[in-house]
């Protein structure tokens, strides 16, 4: 009697661990959706401000790709930088873009076309107008939310794993019970955390906005201007469809969860004889 009075509390623990690392990788695989490159590509063509911009709009897209690479892959500054002034080479001297002549005052005061000028020279000196080059303070928030991404992407990927082992054990086990449990609990807790966000969002998005930079980015430096190179390549439409996005994946993926754990919870609670599960 001990010893299955034991097995119990075990199988509870392993039912609540599950629960809340499943919940976690729910949240975290609307994440990675996120973070494709394609996401980007198809969000950015969609909606970059390229009306503001010096860049044409193909041009826009490929730094918005580019810069997402930066912050998520870790390519180098050079590599980003190389990608700049090729973009604005091509915006200055093809007309057909219909930017040229936002790049005459510009083009000649940092040497745009002299090929004998090193690209990370030449961006830099771009640099000095947000309109043409990432500064200093959008690639030092940038460089944030690279060691921001870098360090959660291991943690979720551990996270994910745990809930797929404890899936595992609880099936292998046939703790059905408390495996229902951890698919139906897990997507009503995503529920709770995502609507009470949606309430702050839609009571004030501004705060909203402010309050989860400042809790990932207390350092500061997160705000700037709308006519930024950053803020064109990404404007808060941009931010509503990754949003969308991920709000998308998240539920469709819990809704998945819930409608399994309550399959499991009904067969294995069905009198036997009638699709029961336990034989």
């Amino acid at each position: 009697m001990s010893s299955k009075n034991s097995l119990s509390r075990l199988s509870r623990f392993a039912g609540v661990l599950c629960t809340l690392a499943l919940a976690v990788s729910l949240l975290a695989a609307g994440f990675a959706a996120c973070c494709m490159p394609q996401t980007t590509r198809v969000f950015s063509e969609a909606t970059s401000n390229f009306e503001s911009s010096p860049y044409a709009h193909d041009q826009l897209v490929e730094l918005a790709v580019a810069t997402r690479d930066y912050t998520v892959d870790g390519i180098s500054r050079e590599a980003l930088y190389a990608q700049v002034v090729e973009a604005g080479r091509e915006s200055a001297t093809d007309a057909a873009l219909g930017k040229a002549d936002s790049w005459h005052p510009i083009a000649e005061q940092v040497n745009l076309l002299d090929i004998s000028l090193d690209d990370t020279t030449i961006a830099k000196r771009l640099a000095t107008d947000v309109r043409y080059c990432l500064d200093e303070d959008a690639l030092t928030h940038l460089d944030a939310c690279y060691e921001l991404i870098s360090k959660a992407i291991p943690l979720l990927w551990g996270v994910a794993a745990i809930a797929f082992l404890l899936v595992i054990v609880l099936s292998t086990k046939k703790c059905w019970r408390d495996l229902s449990r951890a698919l139906i609990i897990a997507p009503l807790l995503l529920l709770v955390f995502l609507g009470a966000c949606g309430v702050m969002a839609l009571i004030s998005w501004d705060n909203f906005f402010a309050l989860f930079h400042g809790l990932f980015f207390p350092q500061g430096g997160w705000i700037f201007p709308w006519y930024s190179l950053l803020i064109c390549m990404y404007p808060e439409a941009f931010w509503t469809h990754m949003a969308l996005l991920w709000l998308g994946t998240t539920g469709a993926l819990s809704l998945a969860s819930f409608i399994f754990g309550v399959v499991i919870r009904r067969r294995t609670t069905t009198p036997r004889g009638v699709h029961s599960i336990r034989r």
